[in-house]
């Protein structure tokens, strides 16, 4: 059997920068298992599997834009050395738990200058040349319950920290038309009922339903709502069965801290939080995760400018 959509394949890698220093490997431990086709893996390596079979060994360079991305300058922040209250000594390359409103953000401390600590939040492989050594052990076929969840369960799927895809903020027009082209299932976080027609927590889902996507409705209120739209309605997104390609975000910003845990166990491709929402933390948490983000557009306007006018 080969590697294809829908197979989980199982593999021993080691991985290494172009100096040849070792950065992770399998080696004596589980092989990493994956679902094959819905970015388990960095999409290069991703790519280089494709059509292999269990026996087969090989070498590939993986680039950043395959890889772990460019260096995003938003997750990179300065701030007070006071902010380290109860360290004694930090010194530049240190790791840190940086707690936000929204959760903890692993960071690596860049800089230290007059005062004031440069945090970086980037993966630590940004912007670097990714070395793969791959030996493929199995490949099946996927169960329906791991094609319902996007992973593998079972031993090996979620234990290498080294191979978890990167997210990234979404702010150019080719990047938000492949969004917008991608994405066919939609929860919409904080919809309102048919009710409330006329306010853009109704009209945006109803748009988007009738553009032929997918819509979930999880509000946030109305309790004794059972159907929006004409679908049922969950309290919380991870409630919702399968997959979920993009959640649309209608929640003051100040509101969104509280939602962060249950986004990310449910672990959607992307988060779009729509026109006058913006929380930067908030969209650090869920990049860190490998999570892409919208932030401040409409998903109504952007939908009608870079598709439904094309």
């Amino acid at each position: 059997m080969q590697i294809a959509e829908r197979t989980v394949a199982t593999f021993h890698y080691t991985l290494t920068d172009d100096a040849g220093k070792v950065i992770d490997s399998s080696t004596g431990a589980q092989p990493l298992a994956y679902l094959h086709g819905v970015g388990n893996i960095v999409p290069g390596l991703e790519k280089a599997l494709e059509g292999r079979s269990a026996g087969d060994k090989f070498d590939v360079v993986i680039g950043p834009e395959e890889g772990y991305g460019q260096p995003n300058e938003a997750l990179v922040q300065t701030v007070p050395r006071e902010a380290f209250q109860g360290v004694d000594e930090i010194e530049v390359g240190m790791n840190f738990q940086a707690q936000t409103p929204q959760g903890a953000i692993s960071v690596v401390i860049a800089k230290i200058e007059d005062g004031m600590v440069t945090v970086d939040g980037n993966h630590p492989l940004a912007g670097q040349n990714l070395n793969f050594s791959v030996e493929v052990v199995e490949v099946r076929d996927a169960s329906v319950e791991e094609l319902a969840h996007g992973h593998v369960h079972g031993a090996g799927g979620h234990e290498h920290y080294a191979m978890a895809t990167p997210g990234r903020l979404i702010q150019d027009d080719d990047g938000l038309r492949a969004l917008l082209g991608r994405v066919r299932r939609i929860a919409v976080l904080g919809i309102k009922t048919e009710a409330q027609r006329g306010q853009p927590a109704i009209d945006v889902p109803r748009y988007l339903e009738r553009a032929g996507y997918d819509i979930v409705p999880v509000p946030v209120y109305y309790p004794d709502v059972e159907r929006i739209l004409g679908q049922p309605v969950f309290r919380r997104l991870q409630d919702i069965p399968g997959q979920v390609d993009l959640v649309n975000v209608f929640r003051r910003p100040k509101d969104l801290a509280p939602h962060l845990d249950d986004i990310l166990a449910k672990r959607p491709g992307a988060v779009w939080l729509q026109l006058g929402i913006r929380d930067d933390a908030f969209a650090a948490a869920l990049v860190a995760q490998g999570i892409d983000v919208v932030q401040d557009r409409c998903i109504l306007v952007e939908h009608g400018r870079l598709l439904a006018a094309a």
